[in-house]
């Protein structure tokens, strides 16, 4: 799947559905495909179509009462750290091509669920200190930093950025192996995570070339990601002093963009999740 961009999808189903037969339409819709990606490209579709319906189902396909790719037992799937990522990783970035088409409200609701999943499991299994983690394999700058804001515990880090730079000594040989045509980003397991790796001058000093040719619409939302979790929780130091310190880290031709950003306040309010 490229990165940044939804998967495709199933364009006759749904389509004449009435409101009644949402959550009908997808169990059928998922009876129907025999494949993990296959699933979660109805789902996906089902999450853009009709999100109030559709949201309050994240949880049950995850613990396999709307699937089959797990044990079905979300205790016994809990202690050893969740099903495995080739089943999570896809689900939750289903979940994450469609956040950025929720009104806020929604995305709250998808926030809990995913949150009602992560809570049951030690963090530890979450941010990837033990085993290869949870929020490790989100690519959605927005999904991702919400649950920052929800649970800083949950933030996996910049290691994959950081281990993946320091493999590369130059932008072209880091872009050969990690960037399409397009800009956007392959072959990792956080988009967000090596995007924000990218740009960060105390990381490399290439971000104002991956800048320059970085998928434009992921560039954007990277840049609100990184600003949510910058001005979303509260700190020790003024909004000014927090904001210069951030554009010493990114490139400058992205200085501008951090204002706006800043006082457009696209993320969640965390106190809604205490």
């Amino acid at each position: 799947m490229q990165v940044g961009v939804p998967m495709a999808t199933n364009e006759t189903l749904f389509e004449s559905s009435g409101a009644h037969n949402q959550v009908a339409d997808l169990r059928m819709g998922l009876a129907q495909t025999s494949n993990i990606e296959d699933r979660l490209s109805v789902f996906e579709q089902a999450l853009v179509q009709f999100p109030n319906a559709i949201i309050p189902l994240i949880t049950l396909m995850y613990d396999g009462r709307e699937s089959d790719w797990s044990s079905g037992n979300a205790q016994i799937d809990a202690l050893a750290g969740g099903p495995h990522e080739g089943v999570t990783w896809p689900l939750y970035n289903a979940v994450g091509a469609a956040y950025p088409s929720f009104t806020r409200d929604q995305r709250d609701a998808a926030l809990r669920q995913l949150l009602n999943i992560f809570d049951g499991i030690n963090y530890a299994y979450v941010q990837g200190e033990w085993g290869v983690g949870h929020t490790t394999g989100i690519h959605e700058p927005l999904l991702l930093a919400d649950i920052t804001l929800a649970r800083p515990l949950y933030w996996p880090g910049l290691d994959e950025g950081k281990i993946k730079l320091q493999s590369h000594t130059s932008f072209d040989s880091f872009a050969n192996t990690y960037l399409d045509e397009n800009g956007s980003l392959k072959g990792v397991n956080s988009a967000f995570v090596v995007s924000y790796s990218l740009l960060r001058s105390d990381f490399c000093s290439f971000g104002e070339r991956y800048a320059a040719v970085a998928n434009p619409a992921f560039l954007n939302q990277t840049m609100k990601g990184i600003v949510a979790m910058r001005f979303g929780r509260p700190s020790k130091e003024d909004w000014e002093a927090s904001a210069e310190r951030l554009k010493k880290l990114l490139p400058a031709s992205l200085h501008d963009r951090i204002e706006p950003l800043r006082q457009e306040a696209d993320w969640t309010d965390y106190k809604k999740f205490r």
